[in-house]
């Protein structure tokens, strides 16, 4: 029987290997799965997996669109999403939907993610988020509890979280034709902002996720917060971020609209601050725009960034020494070398 409590949510674009992977993986567990897939052909080993999960098919459609559409398929109190190319420990996120029972003031909560990249065939891991490995965001306020999301910034994309909180999300940026907010980085902050204004959060010091370090992941493309902020093409989308989200802390902290758009503003100048400490400055603004230039120029002709494997100069950490977590990894480990061929670079 599958478990009633949460159902696990994978959004899937245009990597069938890495889908494949992970739901081999995750078919051991009894969890409710939906595919929200958008890629340009319909997944291709569909056959294999149609009678053990969910599978939607959006082609071409952003991921707040396919997500907003989802809202009437969960039947579950909790929801979790888990990116293709992430793995999501079983154990853990049974923990945190625990947690979640006993304290209905938290909407969401998560625990500690590894980073993975492959050298040589072998496996190197490192700790994400290293601030913020046993955090509680239980101030009282939506303003307090956003201020401090964003001045040591982690996202809640991969949280448990109350679905009801998840589907009002979506709802806020979606009309029956468009999604207002497209841009990832912009709608994984808005996502996050959104549940941290609602309520509190709380992350363990337990081994939760571990997270594929990947050539041609959404970072390698997407453009970042400070080029939304830029860019003239991203106004209407970056209105939508500040316009829904004040309203939001309107109500929750009963303060004016105004004082809420201005807090929402800061609370973006707080991360930009905090990841590009000069952007600010004459100098960043320059460097900044010449960064621009050369990336529109680059992807005229073709190139575009990679993604950086960060853990690949570093020594190999996991930081979990306790019996249950070291099988979960090798658990995990199973299936990264199963599937070793999908990311061999």
């Amino acid at each position: 029987m599958k478990n009633q409590k949460v159902t696990v949510i994978i959004p899937e674009h245009n990597r069938p290997e890495h889908l494949k992977r992970l739901l081999d993986y995750f078919l051991n567990f009894d969890f409710p799965i939906i595919v929200a897939d958008s890629s340009n052909q319909k997944f291709k080993y569909l056959d294999s997996f149609k009678d053990k999960i969910s599978y939607y098919y959006f082609p071409k459609e952003d991921l707040g669109k396919k997500l907003y559409k989802l809202a009437d398929k969960i039947a579950t109190p909790y929801v979790v999403m888990c990116a293709n190319d992430d793995f999501l420990v079983p154990e853990a996120i049974i923990q945190m939907i625990n947690f979640l029972d006993h304290n209905k003031e938290y909407n969401s909560a998560q625990g500690v993610f590894i980073d993975f990249s492959m050298k040589s065939n072998e496996i190197i891991r490192g700790l994400r988020y290293k601030s913020t490995s046993d955090l509680n965001l239980d101030d009282m306020d939506g303003l307090t509890r956003l201020f401090r999301l964003q001045s040591n910034y982690f996202q809640y994309y991969y949280a448990v979280v109350r679905t009801a909180i998840f589907n009002n999300v979506f709802e806020s940026i979606n009309n029956n034709t468009i999604c207002s907010i497209n841009n990832l980085c912009l709608l994984e902050s808005y996502m996050s902002s959104y549940i941290a204004i609602h309520g509190k959060h709380r992350i363990f010091p337990v081994f939760y996720s571990v997270r594929e370090n990947i050539i041609n992941s959404a970072a390698s493309y997407t453009d970042t917060i400070p080029e939304v902020i830029f860019k003239s093409e991203y106004k209407k989308q970056y209105e939508s971020y500040l316009y829904n989200l004040a309203h939001e802390l309107h109500k929750i902290d009963n303060i004016s609209l105004e004082k809420a758009y201005v807090d929402i503003k800061e609370s973006i100048n707080i991360y930009i601050k905090n990841i590009q400490p000069d952007f600010y400055s004459l100098k960043g603004r320059v460097l900044f725009s010449m960064k621009i230039t050369l990336k529109g120029v680059l992807k005229r002709f073709g190139i575009k960034k990679t993604y950086s494997k960060k853990n690949e100069s570093q020594v190999d950490c996991f930081p979990f020494g306790d019996e249950a977590s070291i099988l979960q990894w090798e658990r995990i480990k199973t299936y990264i070398m199963k599937y070793q061929h999908i990311y061999k670079r």
